[in-house]
């Protein structure tokens, strides 16, 4: 299990009151911090801010399985969590659709 996977499952069993799979709440929160400090991790709304776009398109494409947006690492009651590395590599090679 990669660090981004561990995160999203630490994430999802915080905000979604599943089980941590041998993890205690201890420390969960300030590795959670820590890796969105880190930028490893984003949120809709850091999809957005790079793509120069708002959350609200950013949904729609990702509604209507537009303009080939990755599929995030895992979703939560906070919403879809995606990979950095993944958003920006999608940013790059969709230049047309970003509005920087």
């Amino acid at each position: 299990m990669t660090r981004a996977e561990l995160i999203i499952e630490l994430i999802h069993a915080t905000f979604c009151s599943a089980p941590l799979n041998g993890w205690n709440d201890a420390g969960v929160a300030a590795e959670i911090l820590e890796i969105a400090d880190s930028g490893e991790l984003m949120g809709l709304k850091d999809f957005g801010r790079a793509a120069g776009r708002n959350s609200t398109t950013i949904m729609s494409w990702i509604s209507r399985g537009q303009h080939d947006v990755p599929e995030p690492l895992g979703r939560c009651s906070a919403g879809s969590i995606w990979r950095a590395e993944d958003i920006q590599a999608w940013v790059q090679d969709h230049p047309e659709l970003c509005d920087k």
